[in-house]
């Protein structure tokens, strides 16, 4: 798998779906680290892909809420993808390989 990294704001970062794995799952082809230089693990993310675009949390640990929603860091196999818990994300919001993303860190508004 090739990773590619793109910014266009400090807490921006472009990428692509490049799998979807068996159980729907969206994998993109953006390196770990560098997200991790725009949010750290617990942050809130919103991330678009086509007409998806919702909030959600960047987790490396799932969170087991049915229809979960989630940014999932897997540290075993080192990639960032969104899955939802029991469910298909891929199949439920019409995602394709080759789709482009987006994924901004929410800021809090103090």
């Amino acid at each position: 798998m090739i990773f590619s990294f793109s910014s266009c704001a400090d807490t921006t970062v472009i990428g692509s779906v490049v799998e979807i794995s068996a159980n729907g799952n969206a994998v993109f082809d953006i390196m770990p680290q560098k997200l991790m230089e725009k949010a750290n693990i617990g942050d809130t993310v919103v991330v678009t892909i086509g007409n998806f675009s919702e909030e959600m949390p960047f987790v490396d640990k799932i969170v087991d809420e049915d229809g979960k929603v989630q940014l999932f860091l897997n540290r075993e196999d080192w990639v960032i993808s969104i899955c939802i818990y029991n469910g298909d994300f891929c199949e439920t919001y019409g995602i394709e390989v080759g789709d482009k993303l987006i994924i901004k860190k929410k800021l809090s508004s103090n």
